[in-house]
């Protein structure tokens, strides 16, 4: 395929057999997945984060930290092969705009917005309403998707990974992250991992966060070419002491365990592309629709060594 897993240059294929072999041993080569051209990516507070900077967690990270070097078992994964919804025995397919989902969010998520292309990857598609269905605020401006694994799958600890070209454009919000599976929102069990979220006004940050109740650990990951530009590998690293966000293989933040952690509990997996919200606003003449959001495959392994 011409934009996904047949199109990687040798290099990248013989990783690919090892990673689709259910193995990966992570270690200097593996930062080159889905960006081979070369790119930097360096530790920082991201201090328009909207949520407030967590106690307690790890402080300042050494952007040369790596992955350890460990191997790995594929225990979940989808492929996105065929045409047509995602499978209904791995996934669940939100409906309705919910208020704004807690963040103001413009979009009314639909059934056919999300669609295996019949080369290999799921899009979700972030398109103009003209159908006149009604939201929280009126008539719908926009139309998307949302996927969950709730009652299909959920896992405490592993490496959760995908291989994501990511839309950009003011006002496009697409996400990949974890929700407590069994705890509810708000509650003092809940929690949230953010393996990335991308505001798409800010086209070359990938942003990672982890939070319950009140606390929060929020990062950000500057990249050297926007996210729309190509696949990268998203994914986070995450075991009973702490959780590690990565980009094709390099660690940008961490976060260690601390007293009162709630990140011990299985959680589900989500894909969404929101459009709007408190955090970026709506988008406006600049902002190309309709906007795609292409996940070529999601993996999530359990470590060997554990």
């Amino acid at each position: 395929m011409s934009d996904g897993k047949a199109a990687w240059g040798p290099r990248l294929q013989a990783l690919a057999a090892v990673v689709a072999g259910g193995l990966l041993a992570v270690g200097t080569a593996v930062h080159v997945v889905g960006d081979s051209g070369g790119r930097t990516v360096r530790a920082q507070q991201d201090s328009d984060a909207p949520r407030p900077a967590t106690k307690g967690a790890s402080s300042a990270v050494d952007p040369n930290t790596r992955l350890p070097r460990r191997g790995w078992k594929v225990v979940w994964s989808d492929e996105f092969g065929g045409r047509g919804a995602p499978s209904p025995g791995k996934w669940f397919i939100q409906s309705g705009d919910r208020g704004g989902w807690g963040v103001g969010g413009l979009a009314y998520y639909h059934q056919a917005n999300v669609r295996r292309n019949g080369r290999g990857q799921l899009v979700i598609a972030a398109t103009k309403d003209t159908s006149g269905t009604k939201c929280w605020y009126g008539r719908c401006q926009y139309r998307s998707g949302r996927i969950q694994t709730a009652g299909h799958f959920s896992l405490a600890y592993g490496r959760f990974a995908a291989r994501i070209k990511f839309p950009t454009g003011k006002g496009i919000f697409p996400a990949f992250w974890l929700q407590s599976q069994h705890a509810r929102y708000g509650s003092k069990r809940y929690a949230e991992i953010d393996i990335a979220e991308i505001f798409g006004a800010r086209p070359q940050q990938v942003l990672g966060a982890a939070h319950h109740t009140r606390r929060v650990r929020n990062l950000t990951a500057t990249l050297s070419r926007p996210v729309d530009s190509g696949y990268r590998l998203y994914g986070v690293d995450w075991s009973p002491t702490e959780i590690r966000w990565w980009v094709d293989g390099k660690v940008y933040g961490r976060m260690k365990r601390y007293p009162g952690w709630s990140f011990d509990q299985p959680m589900q997996i989500i894909l969404n592309l929101q459009v709007g919200g408190k955090w970026q606003g709506p988008p406006d003449a600049s902002t190309p629709f309709p906007a795609a959001m292409s996940v070529d495959w999601v993996r999530v392994y359990e470590s060997l060594r554990d």
